[in-house]
């Protein structure tokens, strides 16, 4: 089963630094003035805004919507916001608020997670249900877990005889495809991988089994293909993985080793031969494999793309949305990238060590960021040459053109082909937001644009957090906070 990871709360706050208020001024003109204790961006016309210890809702005149009254209010998405506050032993419990501060779900669940389609997950001693926003209940507290709902259905699960048992459910609560699976993934393009007796198959959205299950385990799965894992010993036993190979236990503990292979989903005809000790999902129509410690990639037809010798491999095309290309690297300490849009084109290997850490990496922004030996951080482009050298100290995510850099102890930016479009020079820096992103400078903060003009020169205290949003961003004057709106 593909693991759910319920979000706690982020709330992260544009705080003051006390309630008592200190004489300061700005030159630039507020929007709403500087009264709050902390401020939250504007999202859907309304902000969240603190005022003592309880916190409250504003509109884009600074006129309260809905009076302080919670212990934390998140960002308002689709008409909705969470909010919180705390119980008898001092943790947040949470509910849900309209944009007029109507409590459509009372504060007494957690976790409590806003779905798509305006459905709400929400949890009190153990049990799982779900509701509408505006309220209306469509499943009680009946379920040790609810997942994601992906193509219409999510999968749920209680114990049967003290274990673990998943079905799944659709939108409106009807249990569809009853509790029966020991495990489970989630339903992509139609389908679903499900175990049961400890072997897995794949069934459609109506529950019917299309693929029998015999397998030691089932990998990806796309429109036209899954991964299998099999082994040539008739053992009923459990799964062992570990990042390049799998085994299986049998019931005197012994082990036998596994191969993977690809299917075709449809007729379950093998079209790949189970020989790989380890086979990653297709994206964009190549797939990297693990035989004998050594990795390579193979196209949709199991051909060879790339000889399996390389000491790792990385896939940053992350399907939909991210870059297409492979990260090799060699056991020498090199690297270079296998495009999957020109697969014939020279492999070029680079004397860098490692990708730059990452924060979430967006993908597809056609670059790629690396660290060489001296751990300086350079860009390589999806053409696998180089587009900025091995020089920054720091090199964060590139979003929407534009990465944040450090060099010489200062911050600046780049653009995807290398050029600094403003040049390392402030304390710190953020990203663009509206054509705005905030710096500082001497200890105090402003916006500059992407042509490296600071519109708004450095005034206020430390609000490099404060992005534009909405057309306004909370800005710390002394230690109170107010609005400005964006002059572009």
């Amino acid at each position: 089963m593909r693991t759910i990871t319920v979000l706690l709360l982020g709330f992260s706050l544009f705080v003051g630094s006390s309630n008592t208020p200190v004489t300061a001024s700005s030159t630039h003109p507020m929007t709403i003035e500087a009264i709050f204790d902390a401020a939250r961006p504007f999202h859907e016309g309304l902000a969240a805004v603190q005022s003592g210890e309880q916190w409250g809702v504003i509109d884009k005149s600074g006129s309260f919507v809905m009076q302080p009254r919670y212990n934390l209010i998140e960002d308002f998405k689709n008409g909705y916001a969470l909010v919180g506050q705390l119980d008898s032993k001092g943790y947040n419990q949470i509910g849900l608020i309209d944009k007029t501060g109507k409590e459509t779900i009372e504060p007494i669940y957690y976790p409590l997670d806003l779905l798509e389609g305006g459905i709400v997950r929400l949890s009190r001693n153990g049990k799982y249900g779900l509701r509408e926003a505006s309220g209306k209940q469509i499943i009680p507290l009946k379920y040790d877990l609810i997942g994601d709902f992906r193509e219409g259905l999510a999968l749920v699960a209680n114990r049967v005889n003290n274990k673990p048992k998943y079905g799944y459910i659709d939108r409106s609560g009807k249990l569809v495809i009853p509790i029966q699976y020991e495990d489970v993934r989630e339903f992509k393009f139609g389908y679903a991988a499900v175990c049961k007796n400890g072997k897995w198959g794949i069934i459609n959205k109506r529950g019917k089994v299309i693929i029998p299950l015999k397998y030691n385990n089932i990998g990806s799965y796309d429109e036209s293909l899954f991964t299998f894992a099999q082994t040539s010993s008739k053992v009923s036993s459990r799964v062992i993985n570990d990042p390049f190979k799998t085994q299986v236990v049998d019931a005197n503990g012994k082990y036998h080793n596994v191969e993977w292979g690809a299917a075709d989903i449809r007729t379950g005809k093998v079209k790949i031969a189970a020989q790989y000790d380890y086979f990653w999902e297709f994206t964009n129509g190549y797939a990297w494999v693990v035989k004998n410690n050594r990795k390579g990639i193979i196209d949709r037809s199991g051909r060879i793309s790339v000889p399996i010798q390389y000491h790792g491999i990385e896939d940053l095309s992350r399907p939909n949305n991210g870059d297409p290309v492979f990260v090799l690297y060699d056991a020498g300490g090199k690297l270079g990238l296998f495009n999957t849009e020109n697969p014939k084109a020279k492999i070029i290997m680079h004397n860098y060590s490692n990708l730059a850490s990452s924060r979430d990496y967006p993908g597809g922004e056609g670059a790629v960021r690396v660290v060489d030996k001296n751990k300086k951080i350079g860009v390589i482009g999806l053409t696998g040459r180089e587009v900025a050298p091995p020089k920054y100290d720091e090199l964060r995510d590139f979003r929407d053109g534009f990465a944040v850099m450090k060099r010489d102890k200062k911050y600046g930016m780049i653009d995807l082909t290398g050029k600094e479009v403003i040049a390392p020079q402030y304390s710190s820096l953020g990203y663009f937001n509206e054509g705005l992103a905030s710096f500082t400078k001497n200890g105090k903060s402003g916006y500059v644009d992407i042509k490296g003009n600071e519109v708004i020169p450095a005034q206020f205290e430390n609000t490099i957090t404060s992005n534009f949003s909405n057309g306004m961003a909370a800005v710390r004057i002394g230690n109170r906070w107010g609005y400005i709106s964006n002059p572009l």
